[in-house]
């Protein structure tokens, strides 16, 4: 539940009449991660509270192997695939401006986009800046907000997104690159006016499948130098070398079975598929499981082995599965995969070390095609199969682009290789409800491989997500049970944080449905539990903001704001909250210079910039005020 307790710190601040902009600002991120349930005793058998506790809990598992040497070590034997894999998408994936080939156009002058918000970005001496500012109905600079851009993602193929690193975390910003057009843009999930701007956290999430290899420094922080190794790399598909180059090193090398690294093409069909699948497999909801993280995937193992991955239910036939699912997902569906008793994978068609020519790309994937269709070609005259815009290519008619995705100016490739792609099929099938669809996704790939309790875990945290989002007390309630036996449950809060107890994740997500059900002080007890374990865990640390309010113990909130500041310091959210303390207190000066810090990380906080001017005056300080004042009326406030 990252981040989802900050909804609530909004919704408090929204009653000062500096604040309520605030709200625009949130978006949930990557929701926690929770252990599950085991078996369950009787009902009617009273438990005692220090009996109430998981049968499958157990010890942590063990750390993964995690002697990685980087690329550079591979170059030595292996130059010829690092120098082809470097101009592959994935060895492009994310680097520093200066250091990625520039495709973007500089500068892009005014990006039109609707609303009043304008946006520029702008490239000197390899420092790009993105801006985003503000006019005056007369034409006047009301605001411009200048962002350095430290790390460029994507290999621009499809287009690029644009991070800002600062005091350990990444950002994103709301502009993007599409290749596509060839033009600037919000970036995917911004609309104009209604967006975090320069705020949006980009965690371990994002960079797992974007970067080789991080340095981290806690969930979602990173040193200062970032990034062991920035762009997807040799050990991301082969596994930690540094054994691999031990062996090799010893000379007399006579059994290469006993080679410590991993080739993919040497294991089961499901682990080879898994090495891909790790990163692009787009479900709903991917939850690494108990004891484990994003980072914690090794090439060899099951996908399974580290994550659950909860997506849709496969299709009805009157939907169209290329808007709601992954490629993966697709693929899956197809005949080729079926029928292949799913030896079809993703290096059937795609080279993992080299892009399709540009040159020859229709030519290229016929050949894969026909690897297997070459004794049963194309059913339409040659002749036909030559004509435009087809030109004799299979997948231009196979595996069209889908140009309604939901990215803008890019399209996505239909991996369910229909023979009849161009039928036209029913889109008319009723969305469902979100409390109904969380209820209703499926677990993807084996699930034999993770235990019942740990598959009705992740359920559980996506169902506490939603219910969280939507206030849903009665999905809440759903899902606590998912998550702990009831028995435990009727047990009492004690009972349900020893039962949890040492898994952090899963502690938060007792404490969200806690406070959800109108128990605060529980949820305020199992917090502090949490942050005794972890002190520097952020949910938890909003999560006693909400509780210390709640009491009215204003120093206490404050100590505890405090903490998540020095984490990020630059959060609005956390600005608002000690601009807010600092005046309950009566430290004016303080709260002043906190709310000026806050309209430097946010300038659009109108109501925040009135309250200001307004203080101001009411302080003894109308120079301050004047300067508000005019900003507010070049705003058209």
């Amino acid at each position: 539940m990252a981040f989802r307790v900050l909804a609530m710190i909004y919704q408090s601040a929204k009653q000062t009449a500096f604040s309520g902009q605030v709200l625009c600002l949130l978006v949930l991120f990557t929701v926690a991660l929770v252990t599950g349930c085991g078996k369950q005793t009787s009902p009617n058998k009273p438990v005692e509270t220090s009996m109430a506790r998981y049968s499958l809990r157990g010890d942590l598992p063990n750390a993964r192997p995690n002697h990685f040497v980087g690329s550079d070590a591979c170059r030595e034997c292996h130059a010829a695939i690092c120098d082809q894999f470097a101009k592959h998408p994935m060895g492009k994936s994310i680097g520093t401006p200066e250091r990625m080939e520039t495709i973007e156009t500089y500068p892009s002058g005014t990006i039109d986009v609707a609303g009043k918000r304008m946006y520029r970005v702008e490239q000197n001496e390899g420092v790009v800046t993105h801006h985003e500012y503000e006019l005056s109905p007369d034409g006047e600079m009301a605001f411009d907000q200048a962002e350095p851009i430290s790390h460029v993602v994507g290999s621009g193929q499809r287009g690029r997104a644009y991070l800002i690193f600062k005091d350990g975390i990444f950002r994103q910003s709301p502009i993007g690159w599409y290749s596509t057009d060839d033009r600037w843009d919000l970036s995917p999930g911004y609309t104009p006016d209604n967006h975090q701007r320069f705020q949006r956290r980009v965690g371990d999430g994002c960079l797992y499948c974007h970067a080789g290899q991080v340095d981290s420094v806690g969930h979602d922080r990173y040193a200062k130098e970032p990034f062991v190794e920035a762009s997807i790399s040799c050990e991301r598909c082969h596994g930690p070398g540094e054994d691999h180059i031990a062996f090799h090193r010893k000379g007399d090398v006579k059994d290469q079975s006993l080679d410590p690294i991993v080739n993919p093409d040497r294991l089961s069909v499901s682990a080879r598929e898994s090495v891909c699948n790790q990163c692009h497999l787009q479900g709903i909801y991917t939850i690494p499981r108990y004891g484990r993280s994003f980072n914690d995937f090794r090439p060899g193992d099951e996908m399974e082995d580290i994550f659950v991955c909860l997506v849709n239910p496969p299709s009805t036939g009157d939907e169209d599965t290329s808007r709601v699912v992954s490629q993966v997902e697709q693929m899956r569906t197809s005949q080729c995969y079926i029928q292949s008793q799913s030896l079809l994978g993703c290096t059937s068609c795609h080279d993992p070390h080299a892009p399709a020519p540009s040159e020859n790309r229709h030519g290229y994937y016929a050949d894969r095609c026909n690897a297997c269709h070459n004794d049963r070609g194309c059913s339409l005259p040659p002749a036909q199969q030559q004509e435009s815009p087809a030109n004799g290519s299979c997948i231009h008619c196979h595996m069209p682009a889908d140009t309604q995705t939901n990215v803008p100016h890019t399209a996505q490739t239909d991996h369910r290789i229909l023979r009849q792609p161009m039928e036209k099929r029913s889109r008319s099938a009723k969305p469902k409800s979100p409390s109904t669809a969380v209820e209703a996704l499926q677990v993807f790939g084996h699930e034999k491989l993770i235990p019942t309790w740990e598959q009705s875990r992740a359920v559980g945290i996506a169902m506490m997500t939603q219910a969280w989002r939507t206030e849903d007390l009665n999905l809440a309630r759903q899902a606590i049970t998912k998550l702990i036996p009831a028995t435990t449950i009727q047990a009492g809060p004690e009972a349900m944080i020893a039962a949890l107890t040492p898994d952090i994740p899963s502690l938060n997500e007792v404490a969200s449905y806690l406070w959800l059900t109108d128990n605060p002080e529980a949820a305020a007890t199992c917090w502090e539990h949490i942050l005794e374990l972890a002190p520097d865990d952020e949910t938890a640390l909003a999560g006693m903001v909400l509780a210390s309010r709640r009491r009215g113990n204003t120093q206490d909130a404050t100590r505890y704001v405090d903490k998540v500041l020095r984490i990020t310091p630059e959060s609005p959210q956390w600005l608002t909250q000690k601009t807010k303390l600092l005046w309950e207190q009566e430290q004016f000066d303080q709260a002043f210079e906190t709310a000026e810090k806050l309209l430097q990380a946010d300038p659009t906080l109108t109501e925040l910039r009135q309250w200001l001017a307004d203080s101001y005056r009411e302080k003894g300080k109308p120079d301050h005020a004047i300067v508000h004042e005019q900003t507010l009326k070049r705003l058209g406030q």
